[in-house]
């Protein structure tokens, strides 16, 4: 993750190893608590500019994140610590290892801000402009653990029909429709009850809520834009088997998954390659509603993702800004008059959310902002933002657009 690889990409080959649990629990808690990490590191070591080599630098966080945050032993932290650094070949290391864990001082409170909130600067200053009432205790929702949402396949049942057949003694709590609910104790994939057997699916409690909000009809033709993976692409098909679905992203082979789950699942949906930004994939046929889960920061999934802390800059923000504007731009053009686009993504940042909307409205004379309300959603001067919830739902932005003429 700190070379720059996503978290979920580099976990992906633990899924299936013995210890997947700890593995799992320390990088998630390593990167939840990075910045308060860093600054103890950082006042534990004689000289902590030296310590550029980031093998023995996360061996180093891994070890202090086990001493301040897990209840494991300090004798058992020091001589897997000096183990591990062994194993990755950085010998030279294994004195400061050992030297620096255990003259580690637990008692240090946190005293920079990105310490304290856990958040890289630029982030918390933007959320206090934003929501300067709330920043606070939205950064403290952003760094708990996310619980596991879940949908029930439509072409089975519901929530009342999975829990009757195989979730007697689950505790759980339901969504905001028949199909949604939120274990309140998470399970692996592989210990889910009946989800070998197309009845469940992993996805988040507000994520779910795009498709309900299109709301497509019996035979519209229906456009996910950077569809990939595939999540929304195959609700559409469990729920809306009558509507012709067309999904792209300009990287169809991030959609494998997509694959596997319609196999699964026994439903019907792929992602072709195509870049929205252009219209080379398009074959002329105008679109009834369009899905636009646009790009972005990802900052409303700092939950499950919170090596996102790392690796976005400001910069990011605008870059990505720049380019949801091309896309909304440009799937216009393939709306029909009297069609819904549906503008969503995963950030909570003005940048990315109702900015770029209202830009967008400003010079599209057909275009204009339809009334939409979500629950626990608030209003923003157009579209609606979902602020993540602790044990609830992660944070997105959703705006609904009906096209009036050509």
């Amino acid at each position: 993750m700190v070379a720059g690889s996503h978290l979920q990409d580099v976990l992906a080959e633990f899924d299936s190893h013995m210890h997947r649990g700890l593995i799992y629990e320390i990088t998630f808690g390593v990167l939840r608590h990075w910045f308060s990490l860093n600054e103890l590191l950082d006042r534990t070591l004689d000289q902590p500019r030296r310590l550029n080599n980031t093998l023995t630098k996360c061996a180093l966080l891994a070890g202090i994140y086990q001493l301040a945050h897990m209840k494991t032993p300090s004798y058992a932290v020091v001589s897997e610590s000096v183990r591990v650094v062994r194993q990755l070949k950085q010998r030279w290391a294994t004195g400061l290892v050992n030297a620096t864990l255990r003259n580690c001082s637990l008692d240090h409170r946190p005293s920079s801000a990105s310490a304290v909130h856990e958040a890289p600067r630029w982030l918390i200053q933007a959320l206090q402009s934003e929501h300067p009432d709330q920043w606070s205790t939205l950064l403290r929702t952003l760094r708990t653990r996310a619980p596991l949402a879940l949908r029930v396949n439509a072409r089975r049942g519901d929530v009342d029909a999975y829990v009757a057949k195989f979730g007697s003694g689950l505790s759980l709590r339901t969504g905001f429709d028949s199909y949604s609910f939120t274990l309140a104790k998470p399970l692996p994939r592989s210990e889910l009850p009946a989800h070998s057997e197309r009845w469940v699916t992993i996805q988040d409690e507000t994520s779910q809520r795009a498709i309900s909000i299109l709301d497509p009809r019996p035979h519209d033709r229906v456009l996910d834009a950077c569809a990939a993976p595939g999540i929304k692409s195959l609700q559409l098909a469990e729920r809306h088997p009558d509507i012709e679905l067309v999904s792209i992203d300009v990287d169809a082979s991030a959609s494998a998954w997509l694959d596997q789950e319609c196999t699964r699942l026994g439903v019907a949906a792929n992602v072709s390659s195509g870049d929205a930004t252009t219209l080379d994939w398009w074959d002329g046929e105008m679109f009834d509603r369009i899905l636009l889960d646009a790009p972005c920061s990802g900052t409303g999934t700092l939950r499950r993702h919170p090596d996102i802390k790392i690796h976005r800059r400001p910069a990011d923000v605008d870059r990505v800004a720049r380019l949801q504007s091309e896309l909304l731009r440009n799937l216009w053009r393939t709306l029909k008059p009297g069609g819904t686009l549906l503008y969503t993504t995963c950030s909570i940042l003005e940048r990315e959310n109702q900015c770029v909307v209202e830009a967008f409205l400003e010079c599209t004379s057909s275009a204009e902002s339809a009334p939409l309300s979500v629950a626990e959603g608030c209003s923003r001067t157009v579209g609606q933002l979902v602020l993540p919830q602790e044990g609830g739902g992660d944070g997105f932005y959703f705006c609904l657009l009906t096209k009036t003429r050509d």
